[in-house]
This record gives C-alpha cells, structure tokens and sequence, in this order.
C-alpha cells in the first residue's frame, strides 16, 4: 500500500514537520491520534521502509514511536505530545535527568543492534512531555548492525560539548566500550550523577 491509498482512511490530516527526505503528518486513524511519515518522493521510499523495520524492533518500549502500520511509502505510529529536546524551558537539573535517561536507551539500543546514527545531536530527534518522560524519534538513518555499536559513543561527542566531560576522557571510555561496555555506560552514568549533584 502506498501513502496515497492510505489518505482516504485518514481524518484531520494536517503537515505537522518535513525533513530532508520525508513529510510528517498528523491524523486521527481508526479513533487513533497518530504521526504519518511520508517520503518525499521515490527513491526515499527505501528509508522509510527501514525505519519501519527498526521500529517494529522497538515495538512496546514506550520511549520509541510504536508503529501501527507501515507501507511502501510511509508508516503510521501513535502521535507523542512532547517538545523538541531544543525548545525545551528546563533548568539543568532537568537537563541532566533527561540526559541520564536518554544514555540508558541509548545503550539499550546499542544492545538490541540497533545503530541510530544521530545521538551526537538531539535538539530536534528527542521530545519530552510534560512530565519529562523523553522519547528517542527519528530512525531513518539507523541500521541493524552488531558490528558497530555507535550509540554511546555518539553521545559522549554531545556529553563533551555540553561539558559533562573532557574530550580526552570521551577518547579513553569511546576506545574502552566495545570491550567493556556495561563499565562504561556505569562511568557515564556517574558523571552525569554527579554534575546532577552540582546543579542541586
């Protein structure tokens, strides 16, 4: 099924985001709020496709897009009422807590093969709901791969520029994760502890 066999099932359809390769829209599906993605044309549908196939992985974890249904061209998930990660109006405490939770899923990607290849950056692939529960969107460009485990260390370039860490720590602990990665993530985790710490 294409997007545009689709389109007669759909009420309220309304373009709610556009990327570089694909259209997001909001729409109700059988009494369902939900987010369609949409490919912008052919020869994108193929990313669409494989988001698709990562989220049904991801299926009844409630901090990833649950998919509904998928098709040549787009895919349909429940709709997140959350704010991109940037335009978030948080103090740093709350920056921190987020952040912690977003290493844990980061790891649990990691530990599922699942590659997303964009933790580096969040501003705008991370929405948080009013209660900070955060939610990790945004797939086209991940893989499933067990050969590299990009996650963590992705996200240790975002924990150096925002000053969690030095560079040459991020350097040690991204040469050390593949060997011992629970050790890792528990440094990490520590980190971000304690500078929840100073922010008390």
């Amino acid at each position: 099924m294409r997007f545009e066999e689709l389109r007669e099932h759909l009420n309220n359809l309304q373009l709610i985001g556009s990327g570089w390769r694909s259209y997001v829209y909001r729409s109700s599906l059988c009494g369902k709020d939900v987010a369609i993605k949409v490919a912008k044309e052919k020869g994108l549908e193929e990313a669409i496709r494989k988001e698709a196939r990562i989220l049904e992985k991801l299926k009844g974890i409630k901090n990833f897009p649950q998919i509904i249904v998928w098709g040549d061209d787009f895919l349909v998930y429940e709709f997140i009422d959350g704010i991109p990660f940037e335009k978030c109006n948080i103090n740093p405490q709350q920056r921190v807590l987020i952040l912690l939770k977003v290493l844990e899923l980061a790891y649990l990607l990691d530990s599922m093969c699942i590659s997303r290849d964009e933790f580096q950056r969040l501003d705008k692939n991370l929405l948080v709901d009013k209660d900070l529960e955060v939610y990790i969107i945004d797939f086209e460009r991940g893989n499933i791969s067990c050969k590299r485990k990009t996650n963590i260390t992705q996200l240790m370039q975002l924990f150096v520029r925002e000053g969690y860490m030095d560079l040459k720590k991020a350097i040690d602990l991204g040469r050390a994760y593949a060997k011992e990665a629970k050790k890792v993530v528990h440094e990490l985790k520590n980190l971000l502890e304690k500078a929840l710490r100073e922010t008390s």
